[in-house]
């Protein structure tokens, strides 16, 4: 792997336990950063800024897709179509707009052309 690959987590987290157990799945190799989350670090003040929550993975310096939860909150919690769906939905895709471009190596998409 070209460049490091950080996980900032907290032992009993099921969402930190998940993101470990899909590196590992993927052979990706990363150092893992406990955090203490009653005394947050620097380090994760600096890649969450705005949460402030753990799991935060780090690629090459830069935190991966902290807005895909908000956007998939909104997503999955809005009711029937309406104009509330229709923007939810739009926040999606936009993200995954963003995955794709961050995940596409070279000709090849990561999620598809569809987007």
């Amino acid at each position: 792997m070209g460049e490091e690959v950080k996980l900032l987590g907290f032992w009993t987290s099921p969402y930190s336990q998940r993101v470990i157990w899909a590196l590992n799945l993927k052979g990706v190799e990363y150092e893992y950063i406990e955090e203490d989350i009653s005394n947050k670090s620097e380090l994760l003040l600096q890649y969450n800024p705005v949460h402030k929550k753990i799991p935060v993975l780090v690629h090459g310096g830069k935190p991966i897709c902290e807005s895909l939860a908000p956007a998939f909150g909104s997503f999955f919690t809005s009711t029937g179509g309406g104009e509330k769906g229709e923007k939810a939905a739009k926040e999606v895709v936009e993200v995954f707009k963003i995955l794709e471009e961050q995940l596409s190596l070279g000709n090849n998409k990561f999620l598809g052309e569809r987007l």
